[in-house]
Order: C-alpha cells, then sequence, then structure tokens
C-alpha cells in the first residue's frame, strides 16, 4: 500500500477551475497568509468553515500546538475547542501550556485493545505507528 497523496495535491492534480484557484489565492487573511498544514489543506478549511464562529474538533497526530496544524489558527484562535491526540512521548506538554482549552491526550488510537508500536523519527511530525506509512517514507 503507497501513501496516499495529500488532499491539495489530489485537487491541484484534478485541475480545480480558474475561479476556484482564485479563491484560494484570495484567502490570504491575517491568519492565512500561509499555511499552518503541511500541504495547505488548511487554506481549503477555513473556506469551508469560515461561516461556523464556534465548533469541536479532534487532532489525531496532532504532532505540535501549532507547527503543521490545521486545527490551531483555524479553529483554536477564534474560539473552538477539541481534542488533540499524539502518542509521542512529551508531545503533549507544549499543548498544555498553550492550548489550554483542548482536552490533550497523550496516547496511540487503535482499532483492538493493546499495544502498537511507534516509530520515532528525527523529524517528529513523522512519527508514526503505521508501519507500511513508515516503510514507504524510509524508502524515499
Amino acid at each position: 500500500m503507497t501513501a496516499r497523496p495529500p488532499l491539495l495535491h489530489c485537487l491541484l492534480r484534478q485541475g480545480l477551475p480558474p475561479a476556484i484557484l482564485e479563491r484560494l489565492r484570495s484567502l490570504r487573511g491575517a491568519c492565512v497568509s500561509h499555511a499552518y498544514a503541511q500541504e495547505g489543506e488548511d487554506l481549503i478549511l477555513r473556506r469551508i468553515f469560515e461561516r461556523t464562529p464556534r465548533g469541536f474538533y479532534v487532532d489525531v497526530g496532532a504532532h505540535h500546538p501549532w507547527r503543521f496544524s490545521n486545527t490551531y489558527c483555524l479553529f483554536y484562535r477564534v474560539g473552538w475547542r477539541g481534542i488533540n491526540i499524539d502518542a509521542t512521548p512529551g508531545s503533549m506538554k507544549l499543548f498544555n501550556k498553550y492550548r489550554p482549552r483542548d482536552i490533550n491526550l497523550e496516547l496511540a488510537i487503535a482499532d483492538q485493545n493493546g499495544s502498537v508500536p511507534l516509530y520515532l523519527f528525527d523529524e517528529p511530525a513523522l512519527n508514526s505507528t503505521d508501519d507500511q506509512a513508515v516503510r514507504a517514507a524510509l524508502e524515499h
């Protein structure tokens, strides 16, 4: 199984209409002058939820309170609350400090009880419990 390409890349490969591309380019507000997400998915999410003043999110594989975070700028900073989940040891220290309205859980999510392997990298954004994703990442 190969890793699935990021959402924004898929959309761009399908050839978005010029009006949509222009609208995405126009989303350069105070918080979205650059993308917080690795592949710019937050630009699309901002458009979808721009008229939703309050909500609740669940961020699995949260990694960091704002680095590569789809939830920080778009949702947390405008008053939303949520649950941040990451299995990396020590990962919730910064969340507890900078995202106190959220529920911050340092654990892995699985479809059955028990333990799962956690693969740690020098770049913590790549940490994973998915051995297939890890193999794919190491091949590149």
